[in-house]
């Protein structure tokens, strides 16, 4: 009879892209396990976004379809490997940026310890609540005060 099944994909691009030829491929598989059907064939017919020229891309054929779709699924497990390996990364850099804020935090508690922002402005006249927001007076602070207020 001469009736061939085939997909046919519409697009609007400047070129045609091997990633159309997998996605295809991905809808004949998508559509021959949802309803058991045969595709024989699939069309990607683009129309060129400048020019809008009709370029009908023809992939007959079991072989050209069990590539392409093959093609798509290494693309795919790809993905899904840069997603997973991405992730950990992320994790991992989350991480080590997490540690060295704690560590700068740390020395800069030390330092502000030893002497505060306000260090060089206080006259210790009156003893201070503390420093650097805490409850605790720097070494700096303490000393100043101590001088002013012998015991």
């Amino acid at each position: 009879s001469g009736e061939r099944l085939s997909i046919i994909d519409w697009k609007t691009s400047n070129a045609l892209r091997v990633g159309y030829l997998w996605q295809t491929a991905a809808y004949q598989h998508s559509i021959e396990e949802e309803d058991g059907s045969q595709i024989e064939d699939r069309w990607i017919l683009r129309l060129d976004k400048v020019t809008g020229e009709f370029d009908p891309w023809y992939r007959p054929g079991r072989a050209a379809f069990e590539e392409d779709c093959q093609g798509f699924l290494n693309a795919l497990a790809t993905h899904r490997s840069l997603e997973k390996s991405e992730g950990w990364v992320s994790e991992i850099k989350g991480a080590r940026t997490a540690e060295r804020r704690a560590i700068a935090k740390e020395l800069r508690d030390a330092k502000y310890a030893i002497k505060c922002l306000d260090a060089d402005e206080y006259q210790g006249v009156r003893k201070k609540k503390g420093c650097n927001g805490t409850e605790k007076t720097c070494e700096a602070c303490t000393k100043l005060y101590l001088d002013k207020h012998p015991e």
